[in-house]
């Protein structure tokens, strides 16, 4: 696909579909809405706090009560949450709103519904509140990022930034791509800064190791941090050392922990170095370099795993504040071919376009070694969170075939499969993201004062991970949309989904 035809694609995304009518807009909020006889839910580690009246007016947390002996005024809204539990609004760190896929990438296709028609009700549904926008239109998403803040829109908190600095778009329209010298870096960066920018992110296509000093010192020049992949030429330790704030779907992370990090590493530059353009285009690659999918070298990248090497490189990442976002319904979805939220949720909810299952030759040994790679990913995110590494939770949405909303459960579940307690796999949604962007003293725990983007579930997720899907109610900077509410929602983007599938020559159940 062209730079142009890439950057067009995300600006065509505003006109195909018009949002859902009926959902276009936040709910008026009620004021005030008491919660009354609910648990409240301390992702700070403290004990829950069973029978309490939350307050919610303004758009905000006013009052947390017991209530036993509390009063209600009069023209109060009250809601009853015996048996329920009430969490931070969750967040998606690593999703694509309006960014197109690489051409030949079987897991990445289009969405060709307009995000606000299809991303945003289904995150809002399934109290994903806020969301980490990782490479796409960056003056689509600053305006619909002014919708929602407005109430115009129903949709996510949105964090953003242009395309990866590095690959073959522009960041922003006017900018240089690829990017190949110190000057196209630092115009880049100014360019993102100037359009609303919230961070800068780095692309595999960054090759050149001389330019990531480069992209350090513009980014702290322009005031933004830089997050994003870690290309081969590069240890994730030094990518770490430089100020990298976060480094996604553990890339280069477990190589780098290998004892036999520097003969894999040449073995790796060798493949990608014969690929076929074929090869490249597809992306065939547990790292996401371009290299033809080698199952033999990532099967030796997991057995040759070195705990010492290991605990130092987390280490230098504590040291360093480098947050980790794993995708690890992503790397499941890649190495196993597991098919998404399952099918159920897929005949519902999944776009025809999108849900497409791989084509590619999958051998009973190359399986093992996938899945042997990919077990070996689940045991480094436990080790780094028993190491005091911050991790965060986002699925890549729309790459794979997770469901808006419905994956990022699926990524706290494979959170607690690969070693971390349920308070802290809800901690990687709700806490981290809040301390990750500094915004603790409006965001991320249930407390006085805060802003009333809140989940009730109706059982408590702290002794079940699972129990993050058992939503009773959604409320959205103090407006409550409740169980029948979410279901309309959901109900109409069904519709529209159905919609889209029958253009496309597919019949749902």
């Amino acid at each position: 696909m062209s730079e142009m035809g890439n950057l067009t694609f995300g600006l065509a995304l505003v006109l195909v579909a018009a949002p859902l009518e009926g959902q276009t807009a936040v709910p008026p909020a009620q004021q005030p809405l008491f919660l009354t006889h609910i648990t409240v839910v301390d992702v700070t580690g403290g004990p829950s706090r069973p029978e309490m009246t939350v307050v919610i007016s303004d758009g905000r947390i006013a009052s947390i009560t017991p209530s036993a002996g509390g009063s209600v005024p009069r023209g109060a809204r009250v809601v009853n949450s015996a048996g329920k539990y009430l969490i931070p609004g969750l967040w998606d760190m690593h999703v694509h709103l309006t960014e197109a896929p690489a051409e030949g990438d079987e897991i990445a296709r289009p969405v060709k519904v307009d995000a606000r028609a299809y991303y945003f009700p289904l995150l809002v549904a399934n109290g994903v509140l806020a969301a980490r926008d990782m490479g796409g239109v960056l003056d689509t998403l600053t305006s619909w990022r002014k919708e929602i803040a407005a109430g115009k829109t129903l949709g996510p908190r949105l964090m953003v930034t242009g395309f990866k600095l590095g690959s073959a778009n522009p960041v922003v329209p006017g900018g240089p791509a690829p990017v190949e010298t110190a000057a196209q870096v630092r115009t880049s960066v100014e360019l993102l800064r100037q359009h609303g920018a919230d961070f800068v992110k780095v692309d595999f296509g960054l090759e050149n190791a001389n330019l990531y000093p480069v992209v350090a010192e513009e980014s702290k020049r322009q005031g933004l941090t830089f997050v994003g992949h870690v290309p081969l030429t590069i240890n994730p330790g030094h990518a770490s050392a430089l100020g990298q704030r976060s480094i996604e779907h553990l890339m280069q992370v477990p190589l780098a922990c290998s004892s036999e990090e520097t003969a894999l590493r040449r073995r790796l530059s060798a493949l990608r170095a014969k690929a076929s353009l074929l090869e490249r285009l597809a992306g065939w690659s547990l790292w996401y370099q371009g290299l033809p999918h080698e199952y033999a070298v990532s099967e030796r990248i997991a057995a040759t795993y070195d705990s010492v090497k290991a605990a130092a490189l987390f280490k230098r990442f504590v040291d360093n504040g480098t947050w980790q976002t794993p995708t690890l319904f992503l790397e499941r979805d890649r190495a196993l071919h597991i098919p998404g939220n399952g099918l159920e949720l897929e005949s519902r909810y999944g776009l025809a376009s999108k849900m497409r299952r791989p084509s590619r030759p999958f051998t009973p040994e190359n399986s093992q070694r996938s899945e042997a790679y990919y077990r070996r990913e689940l045991q480094i995110v436990g080790a780094m969170y028993r190491a005091g590494v911050g991790i965060l939770a986002g699925t890549d949405l729309p790459v794979g075939h997770a469901i808006p909303g419905y994956g990022l459960h699926e990524e706290l579940s494979l959170m607690v499969e690969s070693g971390l307690p349920p308070l802290a796999a809800l901690q990687t949604a709700t806490l981290n993201p809040a301390k990750f962007f500094g915004l603790t003293d409006s965001l991320g725990t249930v407390e006085q004062g805060k802003v009333a983007d809140l989940v009730v579930l109706g059982a408590d997720p702290l002794a079940d991970i699972e129990n993050t899907n058992r939503i009773d109610a959604v409320i959205m900077r103090g407006s409550l949309m409740d169980r029948q509410k979410l279901d309309e929602i959901l109900d109409k983007v069904a519709f529209r989904v159905r919609e889209e599938n029958r253009k496309e020559g597919v019949t749902q159940p």
